[in-house]
């Protein structure tokens, strides 16, 4: 009954979630939304069938849909197949919790969604810029280099790790002696010819 409905263009059906995949509530909902004053006359014609949502319900979703959306966007950029995507990983976490954070929810579930959306972001994503990898990964990528770093030490700490690593390799690479008060004397090192 739906797609007789429907006249002309591309016919729509309902979507079904999968449990396992967030976003497939997310186009359950987006789907039911663009559907609905389509459902509510299928579901007018049907003697003892089940209740069309109620207007505030179908705002709440709008609502839900709003403050979702920018979490469906940065799912679909992390699970990139077919490019690298780990240098963008710090940049979309702070873009997700900026506009997360400048999203205007507008009924009360859509607020306490916004509230709790804000809370597990800060929880799940603190101490992203410790991880060395990412880091790595977006001081290389010339789209943005440290730009997107919020935390100083965060970024003090990771450099100086990296820094670290590259003077223990030269060390065991090259002929450097480390004397007991702690300065290096170099003997025969590479680096300078670099220079």
């Amino acid at each position: 009954m739906l797609t007789k409905c429907q006249h002309g263009g591309c016919i729509l059906k309902l979507k079904q979630e999968v449990p396992t995949r967030w976003n497939t509530t997310y186009y359950m909902m987006e789907r039911f939304k663009i559907l609905a004053p389509k459902i509510s006359s299928v579901l007018l014609e049907i003697p003892n069938g089940p209740e069309m949502v109620s207007t505030a319900e179908l705002n709440d979703i709008k609502d839900l849909l709003h403050l979702l959306q920018p979490f469906e966007i940065v799912t679909k950029e992390v699970f990139g197949q077919e490019y690298i995507t780990s240098s963008k990983v710090i940049p979309l976490v702070y873009t997700l919790e900026n506009k997360v954070g400048n999203l205007e929810a507008t009924t009360e579930i859509g607020q306490k969604l916004q509230i709790e959306l804000k809370k597990e972001i800060e929880k799940r994503f603190q101490k992203i810029e410790f991880i060395q990898l990412l880091f790595i990964a977006i001081l290389i990528d010339p789209r943005f280099k440290t730009i997107h770093f919020q935390k100083p030490l965060a970024k003090s700490n990771v450099l100086q790790k990296i820094v670290n690593k590259e003077i223990k390799q030269m060390i065991s690479a090259e002929n450097v002696y480390v004397s007991n008060s702690g300065y290096l004397k170099i003997i025969n090192l590479a680096i300078f010819s670099l220079i």
